[in-house]
């Protein structure tokens, strides 16, 4: 499979040269928009943030392998887990369905992972749901013969970034507001970073094969890490 305007394969060959002394990789990314096609004819959205993720893991795989204590973690978000009022109460809710347009390759006029009609908000749901399930196969099927650790995170809402450029401007405005006042899950670009940087690295998220769900549950300065095993529909 190549793939053309991600950046993927370019990006592999030149990440290469440092990896010896690299012991993780990481794989994030967000967009949310009105069906678009990639020039591969994938929906432009599935494309970005679940199939370059999983083109990236295969790719580093085996190089990671030999890198004592490798670390591969996929930013997800919450709204593709169906236990979390982001994900299992705010509609559309995530859903893969049977898997037929993803078997179909997700291309004009198949946009979404179920084989249904597009709606973008879903469309970004069930791309969580795929990096969740990536992250959860690799764990099963190479942890134990890689010694990588496969994981999983949310750092918490950044919710003042380019993420919903696309979005209404009353909606830029009062979502931040909502989330920062409201349910608390806001987040800055700095914090958000500090907390990735601390999966990366930090002993108690070392485990394999887990969701870590970011909360500054007990104090404001205190960030606590809750490991979480995968729950999607």
């Amino acid at each position: 499979m190549t793939w053309h305007d991600d950046g993927s394969n370019t990006f592999f060959p030149s990440f290469l040269y440092f990896l010896p002394s690299t012991p993780l990789l990481l794989s994030f990314a967000h967009d949310t928009h009105q069906p678009k096609w990639t020039d591969d004819g994938h929906e432009e959205q599935l494309q970005i943030n679940h199939l370059s993720h999983f083109l990236l893991c295969s790719l580093f795989i085996t190089e990671m392998a030999k890198v004592r204590g490798a670390r591969m973690i996929i930013v997800g978000s919450i709204t593709g887990n169906s236990n979390t009022i982001g994900g299992g109460f705010v509609l559309p809710l995530a859903d893969l369905g049977d898997l037929s347009g993803l078997q179909e390759g997700c291309t004009d006029p198949t946009s979404m992972v179920d084989g249904k009609p597009f709606n973008g908000a879903k469309a970004y749901k069930d791309s969580k749901i795929c990096n969740m399930m990536t992250v959860n196969e690799l764990h099963k099927r190479y942890h134990k013969s890689t010694g990588i650790t496969f994981s999983s995170m949310y750092p918490g809402c950044i919710a003042t970034t380019s993420l919903f450029r696309e979005k209404r401007g009353w909606f830029r405005t009062l979502f931040p507001l909502f989330m920062k006042y409201v349910t608390g899950g806001f987040v800055s670009e700095e914090e958000a970073g500090d907390r990735l940087a601390q999966v990366v690295a930090d002993d108690v998220t070392r485990k394999s094969g887990v969701y870590v769900f970011c909360s500054m549950l007990f104090h404001p300065s205190i960030t606590s890490y809750f490991c979480l095993s995968f729950h999607h529909r």
